[in-house]
This record gives C-alpha cells, structure tokens and sequence, in this order.
C-alpha cells in the first residue's frame, strides 16, 4: 500500500504534465450545435451582421444559398471526384478545358475527350457544393428558425449515407492507393469535405429533425466511414494529415467520441500535436518552405483550433500564434508573400486571420483585416468588431528555421534563400533571391507548375536553372541545405550573406547581397579544386534591351531544363556591360561585371504562367573558381556610385 501512496502524486503530475497533453485532450460535451457555432452565439452573431458590412453581406449569402436548395431536387455525383492530373490530354501534356460536362478539349491538339476520368473532374466541384449547402442550410435553421432548412440539410446527409459506401476508393491516378477516398480521389480532399459534412450534421441534431435511426445510419454509414476512409492514410508530417486531423476532429466532436478526439490530437505519428512539434519551424514557418502551403495549412490548424475550443480544448499556443505571424514577416511591398518552392505569389488569407485576431491580441493580426479587407464568413462567425490599422513597420530579418534572409530598404525588397530542401513541395534553389523593386517583383522565382504532374512543373519549375542562382555543369543541385553567414541591417545599406558547401560535391558557393535605397549589388563566388562550367542565372520581368553585340547560338545543353530556354543568343562577357528592362513602374538597369573568358547568354525563359516570358541574361564561366559580380538600381549607376563601404564588395 505505502508503494501505491508514493506512486499517487507521480501518476497525478504525469495526468497534468504539458508534455503528456492528456488534459487537453478532455473534451466538456454541450448540447448540439457546438461545433463552430452554438445557439448562444447567434444573438451576437446577427448584431454584428447588422454593423459589419462583409458580415451582412455573408449572412444574406448563407440564407440565399439555403433557399436555393431548398428549392432544387437533390443529385449527387454518381462517382468519386478527380483530381486535376486527370484532367490533362495524355498526348500533349496540356491542362483540358472544359466544353461541357462530357466534352473537354485539349487546347494545342484540339481533341476531345469524354467519358471518366475527365467528367469526374466537375464531381468533385458537385460534392463539395453539397456539404457547403448542407451546412449553409444548417445555418440558416440556426439563425432564422425556419424548420425546413434542417430538414433538408438532413436529406442531403441522408443521402450520403445511404450512398457513401458505393463510392469506389479511386486515388488520384484511378488505382486503390491507401491515399484514395471514396468522395475524392485524395483523402486530403475527403478530410476537407467532412468538416462541412459533420458540421451540418452537427446543426441537424441541434435542430432535433432526425430521428433515432437517422441518426445512426448518418452516425455510422457517413461520419464514421468517411473518418475510417481517411484514416487509411497515416500521411505524417504534412500538409495532408493537418486537414485528416481537422477533419476527424470535427467528426470526433460532433459525434462526442472522447476516443476520436484523443487520436486526432495525440496520436503521436499523426496528430495535432505531432504537427505542431514537427511541422513548423523554429520561426514559425511551414516545413515545406512554400508560404502557399503554409496558409493552406493554417487554415486546417485553426479549423481544429477553433472546433476544440468550443468543446473546451484550448489549442491557441504561442506556436500557433507564432505560425501566423511568419507569413506577415517576410510580406513584400506589395502585401505579397514571394513564390518560393511550390506556391505562387499572394497574398495571406483574411479568412485566417479574421479568427487570428478574435483569438489573439496581436495588431498585426488587426493590420490584414485593415488592409486587405474582411472575410465575410469568418467575420460574420468570429471576426472582431473593428479590428484598428497600428502601421506595423516591417524591417529585414533573418527566417533561421526556414533558412530566409528577407532585406528591405525603402520601396525594395530581396529575400534569399538558405535553408532546408522542403520535402516533396521543396525546389532546388539554393542561394536563390527574388527582387522586388519598381512596385513589382522583378527578379523572379517562378514558382510552382500546376497541377504538379506537368513535365515542366518537374522539368523546368522544380529545379535550379528556373532560379536565380548558380547552376554547375548544367546539372540541377540535388536536395541540399546552406548556411548563413552574416547580415548587417543597419545604416543605409542592408547585406545578408550565405552559403552552400554541400550541393555539388567539391564545389563551394557564397552570395553576397546588398540592398540600398533604390538599388542591389549581387556578389556569387563559386570555387573548386576542379574545374566547372558555372553558369549564373539571372530571370526578370520587363522588356529587356542590351548594349551586347550578340549572335543566335545554339545552346546544346546536357540536361532537359535548358530545353525551356528560347531564342538564345551569345555574347562576349570579358568586359562590362549594361542590359535594362521596363517596367510598368519604371526602368531597372542592370550592370555587369565582366571576366576574361567569360559567356554571356541573352534569352527568353517560361514565367508562370508558361505562356509568359522571362526575358533571362546567363553568365557562364569554365575555371576552378568564378565571381559574378551584377548591379541592379532604379537609375544609371557605375560602380564607383555605390557607397564606400560597397565598392570594395564590388571588384
């Protein structure tokens, strides 16, 4: 007995210990609806539909979507939704476009297809419509009393039910990979769909319109089997397994199953806090590095956030926070985060940080809401009353976890990139940058291909040639990661210097930036005990004109991304000599320095989107060791122009 008595205290501190989680992991039961919403919180809720446009406008939305419904028949897709790698002609590689619900045509080959996977393509659209009427209905039942609204949203359900099981389990190249679902051909589309299919049953049992057996048969041949669909695939540290958790989360609270919710939070390969521990950085930044994942990603954390609350569980930790602030640090002038690995450039997401600000008290969260405007139905459910413009002053920084050095001087902006490969969305862009001046992106990263199957999206946009860097012997870099070396913030130039030892062997790698007021010097050192051809790359927006005597030249590279590259012409790169390219906001003039023996090569590259040109400038030496040495400014500049302190980074 006396053994048990000293075990006592050990076993109750484990219960509350931090680490363990298990406290946190109790969900407090309410009475239906609780999952995002309750009958207590309609009062406010249609108070500030009254006062807040965006919410007035969202709320009249719900109810016109519920009419609608209300009177139209229900259809379900007959088949599980495809994904966009299906929907492509087999021969030409081309994304189809849609003629009709039977008829898509390829754009180059103009043949046209019908029959399955291309008419899939639109069931995943129908699907996805479902849940969101379903739950729009059961809205509309909260907020406006009408019983007929839950009653259909319990139809629709009903429906699934009865149906959910003759979904075949298709992945997304129509075989049974564990990562295929029955409503989509990904369970990560499926976990996302369920959120809205749980939360609308979780209004239906508010609203006490089905019955016993309905409930079962919804319970049961619904909820759980679409929860033992994704479970199927343990995704890990991802993007994917975020959505799994939100959405077993949902279904977990909705149904009241203690069980579920502790898998989804504490399952310690896969689950919330698994996440939380491995999948965000040090600074808040998404594993991936891509800033289009990260959003996609916070928009899965905060739905389990927001859902646990209502039941108790509070996941709004300082990491969490920390992961919404990231993207707000690395803004550039316009607002945009910078395309880096797989994401395009865009901006951060309303709908997030409508419930970032109601949860924490942070202004820069307030400043999104200010600035770019509100989401209408996240500010009807959640948003803040009048989130205030505080006019945070964004300085350069250092992103140590994601590996970023983000230097800002003025209106100009340059990020560099150092660090982790990324994983599956990671590119082979080591010491890359991305310029921003003259009110746009200039320098370019051109981010990601989509959908992801394209051969130039792993032939041109994944690899290093697309990146403005160094690439050796016409060969990609493999997955790699670099260093920082230092950084200088202060006075009226920013430096942030980096480097890669390790992604060619033998070959060391350092890069130099500097950014002044209204220009950026660029300084690459490559160096070897061996001799390599390095070529250094440099991507831009503008139309581009040259000092340079050039001649067509046939490049005759040894790896297919060199393929992409067009209307290559060749120069002698010995000496100096100056290119600029117009911008809507103005010129951008560049200066080169030159080297003996050097190539320079003037052409044309793929933006993004494809059928947009980069007009390109590759300098290319064959030594042991290489400067690259280029300026670029707003105005004509020579060298001896740059400040004291600068000129001597320049020779």
């Amino acid at each position: 007995m006396r053994t048990i008595y000293i075990l006592l205290p050990i076993l109750a501190a484990l219960a509350v210990c931090p680490s363990a989680q298990s406290e946190r992991s109790i969900p407090v039961w309410h009475e239906h609806p609780n999952l995002y919403v309750s009958k207590a919180d309609v009062p406010g809720i249609l108070d500030k539909a009254k006062r807040i446009e965006p919410a007035g406008k969202a709320l009249e939305s719900i109810r016109s979507s519920a009419d609608k419904w209300l009177a139209q028949k229900i259809e379900y897709p007959p088949s599980t939704g495809r994904h966009a790698v299906s929907y492509v002609c087999p021969d030409c590689k081309e994304v189809l476009q849609t003629l009709s619900p039977t008829q898509h045509q390829c754009p180059k080959c103009k043949k046209i297809y019908s029959g399955l996977p291309y008419d899939a393509r639109s069931y995943g659209g129908e699907h996805m419509a479902l849940a969101d009427g379903a739950r729009n209905l059961g809205l509309s039942w909260l907020f406006f009393g009408k019983r007929e609204y839950a009653e259909k949203a319990r139809d629709i359900l009903l429906g699934y039910a009865d149906r959910y099981a003759s979904y075949p389990l298709l992945d997304i190249r129509g075989g049974q990979a564990a990562s295929g679902a029955r409503i989509f051909d990904q369970t990560l589309n499926e976990a996302i769909w369920l959120i809205d299919i749980a939360w609308a049953y979780d209004l239906v049992l508010g609203a006490g319109v089905a019955t016993p057996e309905q409930q079962a048969h919804i319970e049961n041949d619904l909820l759980r089997a679409s929860v033992a669909t994704i479970k199927r695939w343990r995704a890990g540290k991802s993007n994917w397994q975020s959505w799994h958790n939100a959405g077993i989360m949902a279904a977990a609270l909705t149904l009241h199953d203690d069980k579920l919710v502790d898998e989804a939070l504490n399952d310690p390969e896969c689950g919330y806090y698994f996440q939380m521990k491995n999948s965000i950085l040090s600074d808040g930044a998404w594993w991936e590095g891509s800033w289009s994942y990260q959003s996609y990603s916070l928009d899965a954390l905060l739905k389990t956030a927001e859902a646990a609350r209502h039941s108790g569980i509070d996941l709004y930790t300082p990491d969490l926070k920390k992961c919404l602030e990231a993207p707000l640090l690395v803004l550039m002038p316009n607002g945009h985060t910078p395309p880096v690995h797989d994401a395009v450039e865009g901006g951060v997401s309303p709908a997030v940080y409508e419930v970032a600000a109601a949860r924490y008290d942070d202004p820069m969260f307030q400043d999104v809401l200010a600035e770019k405007g509100r989401s209408g139905f996240n500010a009807l459910l959640y948003g803040m009353e009048n989130p205030k413009k505080h006019a945070t002053a964004l300085t350069s920084t250092i992103m140590p976890g994601l590996g970023m050095a983000i230097l800002r001087n003025g209106d100009q902006y340059v990020s560099l990139d150092y660090g982790p490969h990324g994983g599956g969305h990671g590119h082979r862009d080591k010491l890359s940058v991305v310029y921003y001046t003259q009110g746009q992106v200039f320098g370019v990263d051109p981010g990601r291909g989509w959908p992801y199957t394209l051969p130039i999206h792993q032939e041109w946009y994944k690899l290093t040639l697309s990146h403005n860097t160094v690439i050796v012997d016409e060969q990609p870099q493999p997955e790699c990661e670099g260093s920082l070396e230092s950084t200088s913030f202060a006075g009226e130039y920013h430096t942030a210097i980096a480097k890669a030892d390790t992604c060619y062997e033998g070959v060391r790698m350092k890069r130099t930036v500097v950014l002044g007021k209204d220009w950026m010097l660029d300084v690459y050192d490559v160096e070897s005990d061996a001799e390599h051809t390095y070529d250094w790359v440099w991507h831009a927006r503008g139309e581009f004109s040259s000092q340079l005597t050039v001649q067509p030249f046939d490049l005759k590279a040894s790896h297919m991304s060199y393929s992409y590259l067009s209307d290559v012409r060749k120069g002698d790169g010995a000496s100096d000599w100056k290119a600029d390219w117009t911008l809507p906001g103005g010129k951008v003039y560049g200066l080169f320095k030159g080297s003996p023996g050097r190539t320079a090569l003037l052409c044309n590259a793929p933006d993004n989107p494809k059928t947009d040109t980069l007009h390109s400038v590759i300098l290319r030496d064959k030594a042991k060791t290489a400067r690259f040495v280029s300026l670029f400014s707003t105005k004509p500049m020579k060298w001896s122009d740059l400040p004291k302190g600068v000129v001597a980074m320049a020779k």
